[in-house]
């Protein structure tokens, strides 16, 4: 007969497949089918305890899986607030001139990208849900979803651009196509410091 084991615990069972071949043996190594061992037999169910035997000696017993299943889950989500949190290094750190004479530090969005990838394994997504342009400013909602234990997770920022003026008043200084992109990329940083990523900048 085979028995269920059933819990309200969310497993991702897709990332433990690997595990399942050494969860089906004994202490020795053995399969359940091969019959007891001379060390004892493992009882029934999800227990992670040692098995006594002769005068009170344990023999050790794999743990079972949902709780491997369980540390795996837990590794995995420090790996990546690891990832996340992570500082970068003094060289991808930038310095602006801001209003008042002030200097701002600001990471360029490749640095942001490239982390975004280390942490996601490439799986996230960027949409603009919104975005308006007046001769003064570019404004966007961004959107950023990303792929975090079995689901999407999003954030939403908004991202903007000032449209700077020629001295000469002829025209503006960049083009509207760059100028959306600078709006984009700007929600797009501030979405991701809500996955933690460059979040340190804002705590100084």
């Amino acid at each position: 007969m085979t028995k269920t084991l059933k819990t309200n615990s969310k497993v991702n069972i897709k990332d433990i497949n690997f595990l399942l071949p050494e969860l089906g043996k004994g202490p020795e190594g053995n399969s359940p089918e091969a019959g007891p061992s001379s060390q004892g037999s493992r009882g029934t169910g999800d227990q992670a305890e040692g098995i006594t035997q002769g005068e009170g000696q344990e023999v050790p017993v794999k743990p079972s899986l949902l709780e491997t299943a369980k540390s795996f889950a837990c590794r995995a989500f420090e790996e990546l607030k690891g990832v996340l949190y992570r500082k970068f290094s003094p060289e991808q750190i930038k310095q602006r001139k801001g209003k008042g004479g002030r200097s701002f530090d600001y990471l360029e969005t490749a640095s942001v990208i490239d982390r975004l990838n280390e942490a996601f394994k490439f799986k996230w997504k960027l949409a603009v849900t919104e975005m308006t342009a007046t001769d003064a400013e570019i404004d966007c909602l961004i959107t950023l979803t990303a792929f975090i234990d079995g689901e999407w997770v999003s954030k939403e920022q908004y991202g903007s651009q000032e449209r700077d003026r020629k001295k000469d008043g002829s025209g503006y200084v960049n083009t509207l196509g760059d100028d959306k992109k600078a709006a984009v990329s700007d929600g797009l940083k501030k979405c991701a410091t809500l996955f933690g990523i460059g979040h340190f900048l804002y705590k100084k």
